[in-house]
């Protein structure tokens, strides 16, 4: 009987070992979008980001079960506008099919809009890629990326994948050197 007491016991301290990492895992992704918040300096938009170096396409279009993402591994950042055009158009209370079109050619957007948050040194802390779908959900955040000190993009998070279970995906990226090699994917309640 003191074995299985004792298996017992084992076994609740492995548990609880195990939901405290969880816990731990949990809320990396939620301090790493707090800390962006918190450094936000100043906002920029931009478009289709090209990366520093190539990748295969496995990585690119990243699948893991039914979430896909587009993966931004070391984004090479060309062209910026501000944000007051954006803003003004997402504060309207009517918005039409044309006010959007007008938006996306105007800016010369033809696949992909992102938003970048800097730091008081100017330096990315995030960058939100933000729907360019006229149709269903134009202007919503579906992706944010958050590189670290190299510039290379080492995280990610979905927001759109299970948005309607009331979760997020959480990427994470290990490189050797600037070439991805490993990404990794948890589903974590978004709060």
């Amino acid at each position: 009987m003191l074995r299985h007491g004792n298996r017992f016991l084992s076994f609740l301290l492995y548990l609880s070992m195990f939901l405290f990492a969880g816990q731990n895992n949990a809320e990396e992704w939620k301090s790493v979008y707090q800390k962006s918040e918190t450094l936000k300096h100043s906002v920029l938009l931009t478009r289709d980001l090209n990366d520093k170096q190539k990748v295969s396409d496995s990585l690119r279009l990243y699948t893991k079960g039914e979430c896909s993402i587009f993966m931004l591994f070391t984004p090479e950042v060309i062209i910026t506008f501000d944000t007051t055009e954006y803003s003004q158009l997402m504060k309207r209370d009517s918005k039409n099919f044309e006010d959007y079109l007008y938006f996306l050619a105007d800016n010369d957007i033809v696949e992909s809009l992102f938003m970048l948050i800097y730091d008081d040194s100017s330096s990315i802390v995030r960058i939100d890629r933000i729907s360019t779908d006229i149709n269903i959900n134009f202007g919503e955040v579906i992706y944010s990326y958050f590189p670290d000190s190299a510039g290379r993009i080492s995280s990610a998070i979905d927001w759109y994948c299970l948005r309607n279970k009331g979760k997020i995906v959480w990427y994470g990226i290990e490189y050797a050197g600037f070439t991805p090699v490993e990404i990794s994917c948890e589903v974590y309640e978004r709060d």
